[in-house]
């Protein structure tokens, strides 16, 4: 995936974990969001995670992305430059010696 759309994922995920707001995600902001992504996952509610319900979870994830993904677009490429116009007048070289090397000192 483009950058943009990467970096655009992980922001969202980031507002949706930083419940508060502030811009920083604590420990009592990750772990409720852990302890709620757990029991989402955990189909049958027995308090354990099988491979089953972890297959079926990222399943839903990657559905969840295809559906999200094409909402995001990337950032439009920045405007060319300007060419700097060719009438003007190139400056006149400074006087002495050309540029390089020093001059007499052999």
């Amino acid at each position: 995936m483009p950058y943009d759309i990467r970096r655009q994922l992980v922001l969202r995920k980031f507002q949706e974990i930083d419940t508060n707001k502030d811009g920083q995600i604590d420990r009592v902001e990750l772990t409720a969001h852990a302890v709620k992504r757990f029991l989402e996952t955990d189909l049958n509610k027995d308090r354990f995670l099988d491979e089953d319900e972890l297959k079926k979870a990222q399943e839903a994830d990657a559905a969840k992305m295809r559906e999200i993904i094409p909402t995001l677009q990337p950032r439009p490429p920045a405007a060319p430059r300007p060419a700097p116009p060719r009438d003007q007048p190139q400056p006149a070289p400074a006087p002495g010696p050309p540029p390089g090397l020093p001059q007499n000192t052999r």
